[in-house]
């Protein structure tokens, strides 16, 4: 799609976001971006669609990094082939496959000297630069990123599914493995299973050896999800009581830990079904970011409530292992063209999408 300006420049369509708050995607002829020092050009050619992205094109995201000039090319998760590096770069990764890890950790702070690069101190700042949040990110033909954080793709794993399953699978490990400590033969509860990250979490808590209930909308997704091995599949539309399900799953033992990222909306329905010394890792929050539950009981139970920010670029690496070995795959429930790109945040954002939504580049 590319092709020289009237300068001999090349150029490409990029999604760019002229303004906030009103839904401004517009799909522009910009130059290719140059890679500076350190840094290598990604010819994308597969782009995974979130729901943050969705937020901040409408106006909604309330992410603390709302630093970004405008116009901006948003997209966090993109797959693509690396085809210049810059000064200091490494050469000999031009034709490398990679994917994108949008959060550019320091290295330096605490945090990243302590492993904990998703928490990094200085990534945290509202104006650090972030790919597809303050920068130019995924939704483009190219984009420009740092060496370090261009992550190899398997040769067993297609463009679609890495793009697929760079947030969502490393969100998930990160939440069920790194945070949930994840045993064998535990009862596990995943809210909004039938989301990209959802349906990840399903497949890793199964991988883990433990007994999986979810949460999702519908009869459709209900019946997805069951595909995907979940034994309880609890309708949040129109399942008012879940306990009976949970008694059923662990033989009367309760909730061992809940992988939650549906939100506040869910609470009231499983709290009262977790088990002494259960766990509550906190990963999302699409139904609201005030839960309301008894303080009382998660403390005579002793439940322990965690939080799981984002990802590293560890678990991306683990993830697409298991997927070059085919223990695992993202669920990719519709590829859309460049052009249609806003289509498929309008899926996300009317919750008519089942697992990942991917936008084919190339």
């Amino acid at each position: 799609m590319t092709e020289p300006t009237t300068q001999g420049q090349m150029a490409m369509k990029a999604w760019r976001l002229h303004r906030s708050k009103a839904d401004r995607l517009e799909f522009d002829d910009v130059p290719v971006p140059e890679p500076a020092a350190g840094e290598v050009l990604v010819e994308i050619h597969a782009i995974g669609l979130n729901s943050s992205e969705m937020q901040l094109v409408r106006g909604d995201w309330e992410g603390p990094d709302t630093h970004r000039p405008y116009p901006m090319i948003p997209g966090i998760e993109a797959a693509g082939m690396i085809v210049a590096a810059g000064p200091g770069a490494p050469a000999h990764r031009v034709g490398e496959r990679v994917t994108v890890h949008y959060r550019w950790a320091c290295g330096d702070c605490d945090e990243c000297v302590g492993g904990n690069e998703n928490t990094c101190q200085v990534a945290a700042a509202p104006n650090a630069p972030k790919f597809g949040r303050t920068i130019d990110g995924a939704y483009a033909e190219y984009a420009r990123v740092p060496a370090g954080f261009a992550v190899r793709i398997p040769d067993q794993v297609s463009y679609t599914d890495a793009a697929a399953m760079t947030v969502s699978g490393g969100t998930a490990w990160h939440m069920a493995i790194v945070r949930g400590q994840l045993r064998p033969n535990e009862t596990v509860l995943v809210t909004g299973g039938s989301s990209g990250v959802g349906s990840m979490l399903v497949q890793i808590a199964k991988l883990a050896g433990t007994r999986v209930a979810a949460t999702a909308g519908g009869p459709e997704k209900a019946r997805r999800l069951r595909e995907l091995g979940v034994e309880l599949v609890l309708d949040h539309r129109a399942d008012d009581d879940w306990s009976a399900g949970f008694a059923q799953l662990s033989d009367g033992a309760g909730i061992d830990c809940v992988l939650d990222i549906a939100g506040a909306g869910t609470w009231p329905r499983f709290m009262g079904s977790m088990r002494h010394h259960g766990r509550i890792i906190v990963g999302g929050y699409m139904s609201g970011d005030r839960a309301d539950f008894d303080l009382k009981e998660s403390t005579i139970r002793e439940i322990a409530i965690a939080g799981a920010s984002s990802w590293t670029r560890k678990s991306v690496r683990d993830v697409l292992g298991l997927a070059a070995r085919g223990d695992l795959r993202p669920v990719v429930g519709a590829t859309l063209p460049l052009r249609e790109l806003p289509d498929g945040l309008r899926m996300l954002r009317d919750r008519t999408a089942y697992g990942n939504l991917v936008v084919q580049v190339r």
